[in-house]
């Protein structure tokens, strides 16, 4: 028999798609919440995240009128977010300013995971996609882990998916 692990109240479970979106929702709250200035999301392809869930939408606009907010973004690949998340696309051409959108090495697509975490001590990771598992967590060790992967990564990736193209 399965041993079942009760998460403490506020951080919310991961072991479903559902639960992802739901902690993705939780997540962007509650650092918005504290103050953060940026979130980080990592993903393949954000093509199983919530982006065009309205309230999702709200919680990060409102965020982003604060000063000095910043979302930064990294993908594998850019190709499926305008087909699978239109509404974010629209959402995001105002907000352009305000968020940082790269693309991973190919070096990084084999292992890349799907990571959401602040500036500060909140973090998600789905450590495994096929059966939505993963944690949430308040624990500063995590997050400081996190954001040195993550700063190596920004090294090496370059910008894309940009919310307007000039055409010539």
């Amino acid at each position: 028999m399965s041993e079942t692990v009760t998460p403490t109240p506020d951080l919310p479970p991961l072991g479903s798609r559902s639960d992802f979106a739901r902690a993705v929702h939780w997540l962007t709250d509650a650092a918005a919440g504290r103050g953060a200035r940026t979130l980080y999301w990592l993903d393949p392809d954000f093509r199983d995240w919530p982006l065009d869930e309205p309230a999702l939408l709200g919680c990060l606009g409102d965020w982003m009128r604060l000063p000095l907010r910043r979302l930064v973004m990294v993908a594998g690949d850019w190709g499926r977010v305008p087909r699978e998340h239109p509404r974010f696309c629209a959402w995001r051409l105002p907000r352009s300013h305000a968020l940082d959108t790269r693309l991973a090495p190919e070096e990084w697509m084999a292992d890349m995971p799907s990571v959401l975490f602040d500036d500060g001590p909140l973090s998600l990771r789905v450590l495994d996609r096929e059966r939505w598992r993963g944690r949430c967590s308040r624990d500063p060790a995590d997050a400081h882990e996190l954001r040195e992967r993550f700063d190596a990564l920004l090294q090496r990736s370059t910008p894309d998916f940009a919310a307007t193209t000039l055409g010539l």
